[in-house]
């Protein structure tokens, strides 16, 4: 086995370039906070809150968030609470998010270009979609 091999922080690159990229991403109306534009994506009464670090790293990195994102989340805080889960690393593709799931709160999210060679501490569960949001 080469030296190549032992990486074990390779990770693909996506298979979107830039351009596909932010035309995934979800834009807000002008004049809609980021909270609502979340509440308006689960429905009349959301199940999660989204941080305000969470929020600007969102829009800053262009990270994918859709209604099937926001309803994994919630999934996800289901079934960590549940476990007796009290910070959960969710893993949805080349997404990661943190939650807090006694607040039912999403406190960061990251893609694969911040994820590279960081360490995540004080969490106790780890959720992996390999496939993610396309």
């Amino acid at each position: 086995m080469t030296e190549n091999n032992l990486n074990v922080n390779n990770r693909p690159l996506p298979i979107y370039g830039p351009s596909k990229r932010q035309q995934a991403v979800q834009t807000r109306p002008e004049g809609q906070t980021f909270q609502q534009m979340v509440q308006q994506m689960g429905g009349t009464d959301p199940q999660i809150k989204v941080s305000a670090h969470a929020q600007k790293r969102i829009e800053s990195r262009q990270i994918d968030f859709d209604p099937t994102t926001l309803k994994t989340l919630e999934q996800v805080l289901d079934v960590a609470k549940t476990k007796g889960s009290s910070k959960t690393l969710v893993m949805l593709g080349n997404t990661a998010y943190l939650l807090s799931v006694k607040d039912r709160t999403l406190v960061t999210a990251m893609d694969s270009q911040e994820m590279n060679e960081h360490f995540f501490t004080q969490i106790d569960s780890v959720y992996v979609n390999g496939a993610g949001p396309r």
